[in-house]
């Protein structure tokens, strides 16, 4: 878990989302690939204070999926592709919210609440187009790893002395 929300003023104009979000997406696919040959869950998370990072796996395989995700947090050849994909369904949501009368409702009333440039007004917004440079999303990604005030945690058949090895 970073300590780098959705909601802050740096997340937004440094497209912080999508290079959290997206990280797990290369070319080709690999980081998913292995995941998949390691049955390891990984889940990304980004939400108003903190953005995470998730992963479940068999105890036998955590070498190696502490492997790949040092991998994913090193990947600098992110997926054009997906990228394209997920701008497309910004906008398509978007364009379905508009005629959505409990969405305008909302987006009214917090545009009424809320002055211009308060988070609370986010949701209701148009989204910002997605970051589509892979240099500055991997380097907003690597800015994120480097907060302080990271939380690791483990749980499950572990020992304190067999993470300290693992991660020491």
């Amino acid at each position: 878990q970073l300590p780098a929300g959705g909601g802050t003023p740096w997340m937004l104009d440094s497209h912080g989302e999508d290079a959290w979000m997206h990280q797990y997406y290369d070319t080709g696919g690999t980081l998913r690939a292995r995941a998949d040959a390691l049955a390891a869950d990984i889940y990304f998370d980004v939400r108003e204070q903190r953005s995470m990072m998730m992963v479940s796996c068999l105890k036998r395989d955590l070498p190696a999926v502490l492997e790949l995700v040092g991998d994913i947090f090193a990947n600098t050849n992110f997926d054009t592709e997906e990228l394209k994909r997920t701008e497309k369904g910004y906008g398509i949501n978007w364009a379905s919210n508009q005629k959505d009368p409990q969405f305008r409702t909302n987006q009214a009333t917090h545009r009424m609440l809320f002055a211009e440039g308060d988070p609370r007004r986010i949701p209701y917004e148009e989204p910002a187009g997605v970051e589509t440079d892979t240099a500055t999303l991997a380097a907003t990604r690597d800015a994120m790893l480097r907060l302080p005030g990271r939380v690791i945690g483990f749980g499950g058949d572990l020992t304190r002395a067999e993470v300290d090895d693992m991660i020491g």
